[in-house]
């Protein structure tokens, strides 16, 4: 027998072997639903964090608020409801968290249009041009040629300043009769000063709003009231201020300053002071009504009653605490003024504060100690790269006539990344400071083009002052380039004479002739740099005689030394036996 022992077999029993069957599926089961069930799990976790959020919100309990909605985020939920409403949740309550909700929620698969509406929305709201850049173009072109993407993008164009632009994007979409479209054309066009035209237009837009059965819309466009010149503010007597305001909700002390402004307007010079001044002893007592007082006041050249009121309202903030010392400098009264600056709010800017400090020092004669706090503040907003001091300081060393911190700090605006400096049309202010120094001036602008290529303003600019260089100059492709922004914009006169003038020095005498009279202008009353093309191309087509009509009333005087020079140098005007 062998040594091998034989184990006998035991039966198995179907029962266990289902058994068995059953409890291994219900194990493979969970074993692959054990990432879903986390995820719900999760997913209800977090909205039932971020509804308690937003209750500690409700019971102005912040601090709560955030750790919750904090903790919410970190559960990363999915779900594009739950996502929202933290993103709210996160701007309401300041969470630093918030660009990487936004961005989340602008990605999501699962977002509609009225998110990514909502999103820009906000960004151009908060004044964030850098966070609408980062988004904008990730749009789809069909998005883009949307409405309201057109009318945030131009809304974003003039929050840098870029008017132009803007307003020939919005332009565009006029005709679609949106009142938030025509309440902004209002706002650009109230910007471009100097243009009668464009104020009359922009009172035209605001007036017809008043009537808009919007409460939100028709109290915007009453507010919008301010942005137009006094003469063009009232919509007539037949218009009610005081009744208008009475159906309105949401009315503010600002709200009921305007009013009183309006129907003091109307009444004769020799009552309209003693009823300003009753109209602000009834209302400086309101709260928010100090700021329109403050407007009123300086508006209609009563500043100096402003030292009358009460000094403690001006202290609340550094903007209306401005406006008091503002009347004391240009009252020449410098010892209340230094007094009064030792008083500054905490959120008084610097720049502002050491430039004054410098100039009260000049005054007194304590030159050494200028220059120190000259040198201290400049050197302060240079290494910094700050824009907004630099043109503070600028703004006071100009008022006061300090002509050499006002060089340095030019110079040193100059020399900051474009990256650092605002869109072009906000920088052409400093031209008066390069006078004798045109080659600076053209380098200046060849680097804000080399670091933004599509930038309209600044392709125009260097376009133009190219046109007074003798060499190494590519005449073809600025006349192309400025074509190009013709084309793009054709209702920029700037643009039109530029382009003219290129193709003048290309020899194109008729072509640029008829680029200038399809701008459909009065001629006699465009800007003298702009009517210089017009009388330039007039010779050089032959027409001399017109030519020579329109240039005798060019001013020329009035423009900027480098401009000047340049149009100089193409109309030859220094040399009076110059034929065509």
């Amino acid at each position: 027998m062998s040594l091998i022992l034989m184990r006998k077999k035991l039966p198995i029993s179907p029962k266990l072997l289902i058994l068995a069957g059953v409890l291994l599926a219900v194990i493979a089961v969970l074993w692959f639903a054990r990432r879903p069930i986390v995820s719900g799990v999760k997913e209800w976790r977090a909205a039932s964090l971020v509804e308690k959020a937003e209750d500690a919100f409700a019971e102005e309990e912040s601090r709560e608020a955030r750790q919750l909605a904090s903790a919410a985020w970190q559960l990363e939920p999915k779900r594009i409801e739950t996502l929202r409403e933290l993103m709210q949740l996160a701007r309401k309550s300041a969470m630093p968290e918030l660009p990487a909700m936004t961005l989340v929620v602008f990605f999501h698969e699962e977002r509609n249009l009225e998110d990514r509406v909502e999103i820009l929305k906000w960004a151009v709201d908060r004044r964030d041009a850098a966070f609408f850049d980062q988004l904008y173009p990730n749009l789809g072109q069909e998005e883009r040629s949307l409405p309201p993407f057109r009318l945030l993008l131009a809304k974003k164009l003039a929050l840098e300043g870029r008017y132009v632009e803007a307003l020939e994007l919005a332009r565009g979409l006029e005709k679609e009769g949106d009142p938030e479209t025509s309440l902004f054309l209002a706002t650009v066009l109230s910007r471009m000063s100097g243009n009668p035209a464009a104020a009359r237009q922009a009172a035209d837009l605001i007036h017809g709003l008043l009537s808009n059965l919007d409460n939100d819309v028709a109290l915007e466009a009453w507010r919008s009231l301010f942005l137009l010149p006094e003469t063009l503010r009232d919509p007539g007597v037949s218009f009610d201020p005081v009744v208008w305001l009475e159906g309105r909700e949401g009315v503010t002390s600002s709200d009921r300053v305007l009013a009183d402004r309006l129907l003091t307007g109307r009444l004769p010079e020799s009552e309209k002071v003693a009823a300003m001044e009753n109209a602000v002893r009834e209302r400086i007592s309101e709260p928010g009504a100090l700021q329109a007082v403050i407007r009123w006041y300086l508006e209609s050249g009563g500043a100096e009653k402003l030292l009358s009121l009460p000094e403690e309202p001006f202290l609340s903030s550094a903007s209306v605490f401005s406006s008091r010392l503002q009347v004391l400098l240009d009252l020449q009264r410098f010892a209340e003024a230094e007094s009064w600056l030792a008083k500054a709010p905490e959120d008084f800017p610097e720049s502002v504060a050491g430039s004054l400090e410098a100039v009260f020092a000049r005054r007194a004669g304590r030159d050494s100690e200028a220059v120190s706090a000259w040198r201290r503040v400049i050197d302060r907003a240079s290494s910094l790269q700050n824009y907004g001091d630099c043109l503070s300081i600028l703004r006071i060393a100009e008022k006061f006539g300090e002509t050499r911190p006002a060089m340095e700090v030019v110079d040193a605006l100059v020399s900051f990344p474009p990256n650092r400096l605002p869109p072009g049309e906000l920088l052409e202010f400093l031209e008066p400071w390069f006078s004798g120094r045109r080659d600076q001036w053209l380098t200046f602008w060849r680097g804000i083009l080399r670091s933004r290529p599509g930038e309209a303003f600044t392709i125009n600019q260097v376009a133009f002052l190219e046109l007074a260089e003798d060499e190494g100059i590519d005449l073809a492709f600025n006349s192309a380039r400025t074509a190009e922004l013709v084309k793009r914009y054709p209702g920029v006169p700037s643009y039109r004479a530029t382009h003219a003038f290129c193709l003048i020095r290309e020899g194109k005498q008729e072509e640029a002739l008829a680029v200038l009279r399809a701008a459909g202008l009065n001629w006699n009353e465009a800007d003298p740099s702009i009517r210089s093309a017009y009388v330039l191309a007039l010779r050089k087509a032959g027409a001399r005689e017109e030519s020579d009509t329109m240039a005798a009333g060019l001013r020329l005087n009035a423009i900027p030394q480098v401009r000047r020079e340049v149009l100089e140098k193409l109309l030859n005007l220094g040399d009076p036996s110059s034929s065509s």
